[in-house]
């Protein structure tokens, strides 16, 4: 079975369009590693977070949030 010229070409105008948005992730970054702003915002709140649910930060590693017993 074929199919009509305008399905194969919306097909083949499709693929390019996701192998080029594939390749293009992450390009547009400055920096690989985020900003120093949002860094320090994120481990604000992640120390926030562990010092309010033990158990689960020391499941994650971070056992400085471990009871002493």
């Amino acid at each position: 079975m074929t199919h009509p010229v305008a399905v194969r070409r919306v097909v083949g105008v499709f693929a390019v369009l996701i192998a080029v948005l594939v390749g293009s992730c992450g390009a547009t970054s400055t920096s690989p590693t985020g900003s120093v702003e949002w860094t320090k915002n994120l481990r604000e709140f992640e120390n926030g977070y562990f010092a309010r649910n033990l158990s689960f930060a020391v499941q994650q590693g971070r056992h400085e949030y471990e009871a002493d017993p």
